[in-house]
């Protein structure tokens, strides 16, 4: 039996930052692996249109700009693998040069669950 439950996590926007960038470089890593194909990564993860709210919350502009040039992975992919490859290492370092441009924060999380 399928039960249906919507969990809600509420964050700030460094915390915001912080899970949304250690969930791509996660990402980045499954697809490197080949444990995730590119185009299911933009769908599940990398969609542009999570980036409405994170903008509204104050996101940074470089970690805004960062996500969205994750959402041409599966072009790079097409490219070829040197392509890709170079696309991948660009993104991680850029991820990681993201997370530790501030001091860290402990997140700060609300969350809710919500059916049985």
């Amino acid at each position: 039996m399928t039960a249906n439950v919507r969990l809600t996590l509420d964050l700030d926007a460094s915390s915001s930052e912080a899970v949304r960038l250690t969930r791509l470089l996660g990402l980045l890593d499954l697809v490197e692996r080949g444990v995730v194909h590119v185009d299911d990564a933009e769908c599940v993860l990398l969609n542009p249109f999570r980036n409405t709210r994170p903008a509204a919350l104050g996101v940074r502009p470089e970690v805004l700009e960062l996500l969205e040039a994750s959402f041409f992975l599966g072009d790079t992919w097409r490219l070829g693998d040197a392509s890709f490859c170079s696309t991948l290492k660009q993104l991680r370092e850029d991820a990681l040069k993201c997370l530790t441009a501030e001091s860290p924060a402990p997140l700060r999380v609300r969350l809710s669950v919500e059916g049985t």
